[in-house]
Order: structure tokens, then C-alpha cells, then sequence
């Protein structure tokens, strides 16, 4: 039994499972070597946190240490965590000193329930805690419960699991193992859109309007992410690559969850950003001639590479600058696009038709190939608007 906390998934007692911080994806060695035996001081997160699979889970573990590493500490605080399906994942483990309540560090094993706000524990939650209170008897830890606001003020650990405590009824009670409360998300507005404040935090499985509007943010930032897909509302590989990109230019930790610590540094950067300033020198001849030169003038109003060759890249910026989204964001120059540039340029009427004379062809790849001999309104619409800066 001493050896069981060492593997990686391993089911100890009574149906409990632990998860060492090698499995959670953590260092397995944070702060101070200790033995806290006084007994246990329930946590939880504070703002709600987001459910799905296990692999969310220990994302966010991985989360929650980044956040306590950017406040300054060894890692994440507290010695042992419980997700929502009933399994314990390792944070430091109950051979070091905490981080989570000030006076009972040393000793006092910290366990957060993974919830926050509102949300209520499951019942295989309840279960793991009650067996976890065996299995830590079984190494000298005390059967004393307490709660994070026993030891400090603060809300923690919310009013249902701090009933609990006071009552010590760890029973099934009013919870249940049925579809978990959906979380309220919150926004700041920068720069033209709604920023995801991070808390709960998104990650790699999620579908709905927060990520939506975090794609939209991203794009604001750097119209160039999210080449394939665009805001589409889906949190799949692409969007996790566009956060880890963000986070590597913000020189924060690179996990491809967007977080507190991700959705303050995307605001700063939103709110300083400047207008990207015109360059007079290229003002386009308005002669409806769809060429090279309009093509970069294009690409550099869109933030994408000016090598006046249209492909899939700068055609999903212009769908996304244009106002199209999801599906529609397919990077191929089709009818539909040609109608979004027409109505972004000012034209109306008849003259919305999707048909665009200057271009000749769309390959299968959506490469774009120009018939420079053609005047086109669309075209002279497209150059005075490039022209004026509203493109």
C-alpha cells in the first residue's frame, strides 16, 4: 500500500482511484518536503469549472498549476484534487508542504473538489472523498475536517461543501451523477469584442458561443490563426494551437488552455494594440484591374503574407474581415465571398450578384488566378475601399 501513490492510475480501497502528477501531466516534485498529518481542509475552485471527459480534467490540473506558478509559487498548492467523475489526481502529493490555507500548510493535507460557484458535488465525488479519508488514515492522517474559510476569510469552500463539513455528512444528499450545471461565463468587451475572462477556462473539447468568442478575439488579434476552420465555435486542435501560439508570444506556460492567466494577457494586448497604419505610397489606381498590386495591397490590409498570390490563407481572412463565419469560412473565393466582398466594398442591389469578372479561376486547392485584361466593378469597389483604409 505505501508504494500505490508512485504508479500512475492504480485503484487503492473501496472503488477509490489516485492519479500520480506524472499521469496528471505535473512535476512530481513541487515545494518543500513535508509530512501534514493534522488532518484535511476541503477546497474548491472558486469559479465554476468546466466538465467532459477525464482528459479536461487533468488539463486543468495543469492549469491551476500554471496559475499558482505565475502567483509566484512552487506549483499548484493543493496535495490532492477530486474531478468530478471520482477520481483523486495528484497535485503535491501528501509527502510535501502546501500552498492552500495559511497555518495549516504543514499541516494539513489540502483537497480541492474540482467545482466552483454554484455547482455541486457529484456523488462519486462524495464517494472518492470518504474513501480518500480511509486511505490517508491508512498513512497517519487524522480524520479532523475542516474548510479553507476555518483557516482564513474567504468564501471557499462555497456553502453546500461547507455544510458539509460542519455537518460531516458526506453522503449522496441532494447530489447526483446526472448532467452537471452548465457554467455562466463572463466577458470583458475590447477592442470591438467580447473577450472570455478565462474563469471557467476552455480547452481542447468544448462547442458553444465562449469559444466562439474567444476565436473571434484571437483573430482580432491575429487575423492569420485559425487558417482552416475560423471561428467556427468548436475547441479542436487548430484553436488549441492558436492559444499555445498566443501564450508563446505572451511568454506565459504553454498549454493550449485558455485560462485566467491566457485571457489577461490576450486583453492587454487587445486594448494596446494600434490601428495598423496605411501605407500612402501604395494607393491603388482604381481601374477595376484585378492584379498583383491590388492583391498585396489586399494581403497587407488583412495582416497575411503580401506575395500577391491568392490562396486559401488570404481568402479566409477576407471571408472572416467580410463577416462570414463557420462553414463559411472555407477559404475557397466562391460566389458567397464574392457577394461578402461586394457588400463590405458599398455596393447594393443588382450589383451584389457573386459574380467577380477578375477572376478567371479557383483551383481545387483555392489558389486564385486573375484575368488582369477585365475590368470589374466589384474589383474598383475592392481598390477604393483598400484605398481608404476599410478594408
Amino acid at each position: 500500500m505505501q508504494l500505490l501513490v508512485a504508479l500512475t492510475t492504480v485503484p487503492v480501497m473501496l472503488g477509490l482511484v489516485i492519479e500520480s502528477a506524472s499521469t496528471v501531466g505535473i512535476p512530481t516534485v513541487i515545494g518543500s518536503s513535508g509530512r501534514p498529518r493534522s488532518g484535511r481542509v476541503v477546497h474548491y475552485n472558486g469559479g465554476p469549472l468546466t466538465w467532459g471527459s477525464h482528459a479536461n480534467c487533468r488539463a486543468q490540473v495543469r492549469q491551476m498549476h500554471a496559475y499558482h506558478r505565475a502567483r509566484g509559487w512552487a506549483g499548484i498548492g493543493y496535495h490532492l484534487l477530486i474531478c468530478y467523475h471520482g477520481t483523486v489526481l495528484t497535485g503535491r502529493g501528501i509527502y510535501r508542504v502546501g500552498a492552500h490555507a495559511p497555518g495549516a500548510n504543514t499541516s494539513h493535507v489540502g483537497v480541492q473538489f474540482m467545482l466552483g460557484g454554484s455547482q455541486r458535488p457529484s456523488a462519486s465525488q462524495l464517494a472518492a472523498f470518504v474513501a480518500l479519508a480511509a486511505w490517508l488514515a491508512g498513512r497517519g492522517v487524522r480524520a479532523s475536517v475542516t474548510g479553507h474559510r476555518d483557516w482564513v476569510s474567504t468564501s471557499c469552500p462555497g456553502d453546500n461543501l461547507y455544510r458539509r463539513v460542519r455537518s460531516g455528512d458526506w453522503g449522496n444528499g441532494d447530489s447526483g451523477d446526472g448532467p452537471a450545471p452548465a457554467p455562466t461565463f463572463s466577458y470583458w468587451t475590447v477592442a470591438g469584442v467580447r473577450v472570455p475572462t478565462g474563469n471557467p477556462w476552455l480547452l481542447r473539447g468544448m462547442r458553444g458561443t465562449p469559444v466562439l468568442r474567444l476565436q473571434e478575439a484571437l483573430l482580432k488579434w491575429r487575423p492569420s490563426l485559425l487558417p482552416k476552420y475560423g471561428a467556427d465555435g468548436g475547441f479542436g486542435p487548430e484553436t488549441e494551437a492558436a492559444v499555445k501560439a498566443m501564450q508563446r508570444a505572451m511568454g506565459i506556460s504553454v498549454d493550449g488552455v485558455y485560462g485566467t492567466e491566457s485571457a489577461a494577457e490576450l486583453r492587454r494586448a487587445l486594448s494596446s494594440a494600434k490601428p495598423p497604419s496605411k501605407p500612402q505610397p501604395d494607393r491603388l489606381v482604381v481601374d477595376g484591374r484585378l492584379g498583383e498590386l491590388t492583391a498585396k495591397a489586399v494581403q497587407r490590409a488583412l495582416d497575411v503574407k503580401a506575395d500577391g498570390v491568392w490562396g486559401p490563407v488570404t481568402v479566409r481572412a477576407m471571408q472572416l474581415r467580410c463577416g462570414l463565419r463557420g462553414r463559411a469560412v472555407d477559404g475557397i473565393l466562391g460566389p458567397q465571398t464574392t457577394r461578402a466582398v461586394q457588400r463590405w466594398c458599398g455596393l447594393t442591389g443588382r450589383a451584389v450578384d457573386g459574380v467577380w469578372p477578375s477572376i478567371r479561376a479557383v483551383s481545387t486547392r483555392g489558389l486564385v488566378t486573375f484575368n488582369g485584361t477585365v475590368v470589374s466593378e466589384t474589383t474598383k469597389a475592392l481598390q477604393r475601399t483598400v484605398n481608404n483604409g476599410r478594408f
